[in-house]
């Protein structure tokens, strides 16, 4: 009865190597090229990471007060408190498309306050 079960296991073991072997050799074949890395993007797709230099603008979002939030087009009271609640949980902006987690931003409030984000840390 041992003689069965090891012979048993050995098939199964060779037929797993023998359909990694095909499995490697199919991606071979069909001209597999492994991607660069990706990061999860604002708008919630995968994209190429880039380099892409911080922008200074007149507002320091990382530091900035409630006050001098609300001085970004499109931001208000409410979402200036937002802005502030997602850098304390989440921490600094590094990218302006991380402002589009915080909720009453989307992308046509992005642009229009993109030129005067300050996203250095501090």
């Amino acid at each position: 009865m041992k003689q069965k079960t090891f012979a048993v296991r050995s098939v199964l073991g060779w037929l797993l190597l023998a359909a990694c072997v095909v499995l490697a050799a199919w991606a071979v074949l069909d001209g597999y090229v492994p991607q660069p890395q990706t990061s999860y993007a604002a708008t919630g797709r995968y994209a190429s990471v880039q380099a892409v230099p911080v922008q200074t603008g007149a507002i320091p979002v990382n530091s900035a007060d409630l006050d001098l939030l609300d001085e970004l087009p499109g931001v208000g009271e409410a979402t200036a408190e937002a802005i502030v609640q997602e850098r304390t949980q989440s921490g600094a902006f590094f990218y302006p498309e991380d402002l589009m987690h915080v909720k009453g931003i989307g992308e046509s409030k992005l642009e229009d306050m993109r030129d005067m984000l300050d996203l250095t840390e501090e």
